[in-house]
């Protein structure tokens, strides 16, 4: 991972109202030192709130992106050789794993305070339909570093005829070349393999879901007594207090009274010496 690629993790893991600052005030620093560095980090984008989901998604929950997005060769093997029923079945499961990463997406975003709206929440489901399209696109997504999200326009799709990518900028598709791009029958037993894999992977996500749903509730019910405790705890400082400062006045007293003792003593004294001078007088007359 080069200079700019450790820049640019840094800085996408922040939320989104703290990049553009962080960013410049990177820029700055780096200006002195490495100007070509600073100028490359100047440039990097703000991302947007369905980039920062994913950001957050793929580094607090990489494994089970990884996961989803493992599936997308099985899909797209399976999908060269489908047709009809076979082909609908196909993208009803991808739509099924994507709404159900979308899911943990906004639930991860909720945790950070975020909330994600249904059109930000399309933008999510976009850029991992893209990610499972395409490997390029899984690798960006992986990254961690978007600061856009992707769409499947001009990447392999799993969609009907329409979704065929576009041709890049500046060539021309031929009728010949979309021939050649035409895929090859696909063996039976490779598909069937292929939508195994598939179910396994979403045997495999439903399990994680319903882990992560009850580790939730553990944390909820944890944060609660926790926040009891810290209520009794913050009750015991105050009484606590209340006793500290009773026994400092207490204290104080003890130490007003104590010189008080001390001088009636010496009233005392004195009282018992005058006495025994009269009794002594008092004897002599009788003498």
């Amino acid at each position: 991972m080069g200079a700019l690629d450790d820049e640019a993790t840094a800085l996408y893991a922040l939320p989104v109202e703290e990049f553009t600052a962080a960013r410049d005030a990177r820029v700055k620093e780096l200006r002195g030192s490495d100007r070509p560095l600073a100028d490359s980090v100047k440039a990097l984008r703000r991302p947007t709130v369905a980039a920062w989901a994913v950001n957050q998604l793929v580094r607090q929950r990489e494994d089970l992106v990884r996961q989803v997005l493992s599936i997308g060769d099985s899909l797209r093997e399976a999908q060269a050789g489908a047709e009809g029923d076979a082909l609908r079945e196909l993208s009803k499961q991808r739509r099924q794993v994507v709404a159900a990463v979308v899911t943990q997406t906004r639930e991860l975003a909720d945790d950070e305070g975020v909330r994600l709206t249904d059109a930000v929440a399309d933008q999510v489901a976009a850029t991992l339909q893209a990610a499972l399209a395409d490997p390029e696109a899984a690798e960006q997504v992986l990254a961690g570093c978007l600061a856009q999200p992707l769409t499947s326009t001009g990447v392999a799709s799993f969609g009907g005829v329409g979704d065929r990518p576009a041709p890049a900028k500046g060539t021309r598709a031929t009728v010949t070349d979309i021939r050649s791009k035409q895929p090859e029958p696909v063996d039976p037993k490779k598909r069937k393999k292929a939508e195994k894999r598939v179910k396994q992977a979403e045997k495999a996500l439903k399990q994680a879901t319903k882990r992560h749903e009850a580790a939730q509730e553990d944390h909820r019910s944890a944060q609660a007594e926790q926040l009891h405790l810290e209520s009794r705890l913050e009750e015991l400082r105050r009484q606590l207090a209340e006793v500290e400062t009773e026994a400092e006045q207490t204290a104080t007293r003890v130490d007003e009274l104590e010189g008080e003792v001390e001088e009636t003593e010496e009233l005392v004294d004195a009282a018992r010496e005058k006495l025994d001078e009269a009794r002594e007088k008092l004897a002599g007359l009788d003498d």
